[in-house]
């Protein structure tokens, strides 16, 4: 009853008024629905010492300021009150089953919640559907994952849900315990992990094979005689014309970047180009770009630069083969946040 109290004054969503169960896992509370009143007299009758620890007189603690001061008051308009909360708690245990089922239902769904790494990735279309309190349990669960015992308020979802449903497909949400919520146009990303600072360096590419860890990529280069018949249908894979490149080197996304996609005539923007992709913006940064002189030959693993193709003129062909080495859930520069 005091734990119910307490949740209800400090916005605890319809799971944490269930307040404590008699039985949770290997714990058992086979007193717990007894009343105070009932184990003294109980005590008494049968002569059992027992003795009272003093700070249950302290009203500095929450808990005993409700059993001293807000209990008596309550059972001033109704004598049993206590009965009466116990009585709800039974109703909210039933209703609740019938949610952690839903909710549990949709944690095992890997076409709506998946883990990826040290997070979870949810598909932001089928969270908007779910029915809210489904919805909470869930953010509460995952939650949870990240830091066992903690209680998801109605603030922290409401902060998830702003998320989910602004119009802005990039922003981030701060929880308690360093946990973020980050939207990534049609997913959102729970996670507990630093940003990590963004990899600034350039690094020269030639023949042969070379890991860029700070990139997550490794690069295979070589030159071959024979045009290929066709685009490659690997979109790790990308042909050019080695007689238009000048020394080749490969960094992340700078603002200002440009370059020609393949099959344009003019330039956009990268930026643009992410956008345009739906590229979330957290993982702009980590995608790498390969650069003749200064100009962007190859957005790594997306299109090439149309300049750079191979044409009937060509004579030589330069073959440039990209492997993810990794793909840290890290981003190198944080989203708006809501």
């Amino acid at each position: 009853m005091e734990t119910f109290l307490l949740r209800v004054i400090k916005g605890s969503g319809l799971s944490g008024l269930a307040s404590i169960p008699i039985k949770r896992g290997r714990i058992v509370r086979p007193l717990l629905r007894a009343f105070r009143a009932e184990i003294a007299a109980f005590a008494r009758r049968c002569s059992i010492a027992y003795r009272e620890d003093s700070s249950n007189l302290s009203e500095k603690y929450e808990r005993n300021f409700i059993r001293s001061r807000i209990t008596p008051l309550m059972e001033q308009l109704n004598p049993r009150f206590k009965e009466k909360v116990l009585s709800l708690l039974g109703d909210i245990v039933s209703v609740n089953t019938v949610f952690d089922d839903e909710a549990a239902a949709v944690l095992g769904a890997p076409a709506i919640v998946r883990q990826e790494g040290e997070g979870f990735r949810v598909r932001a279309g089928a969270f908007r559907d779910l029915q809210a309190e489904v919805r909470f349990r869930v953010v509460s669960r995952l939650l949870g994952r990240f830091s066992p015992g903690f209680i998801a308020l109605r603030e922290h979802v409401l902060l998830v849900e702003k998320s989910l449903f602004s119009l802005r497909p990039n922003n981030m949400v701060m929880l308690p315990g360093g946990i973020k919520v980050i939207r990534e146009y049609g997913d959102l990303v729970f996670m507990k992990e630093d940003v990590a600072a963004p990899v600034t360096d350039v690094f020269d590419v030639g023949p042969g094979t070379r890991a860029f860890p700070l990139l997550g990529v490794t690069l295979d280069v070589s030159f071959e005689d024979e045009r290929p018949e066709a685009f490659p249908e690997d979109r790790h894979t990308a042909f050019f014309d080695a007689g238009r490149l000048a020394a080749l080197s490969v960094r992340t996304f700078r603002e200002g970047d440009r370059f020609v996609p393949l099959g344009m005539e003019g330039s956009v923007k990268v930026k643009d180009y992410f956008i345009a992709k739906k590229v979330p913006k957290g993982r702009r940064g980590r995608i790498p770009l390969l650069l003749s002189g200064g100009d962007i030959v190859w957005v790594v693993g997306m299109r090439m630069s149309d300049p750079y193709k191979v044409t009937g003129e060509t004579t030589r062909v330069l073959k440039v083969r990209a492997s993810v080495t990794n793909e840290p859930h890290r981003l190198t520069k944080p989203p708006d946040v809501v």
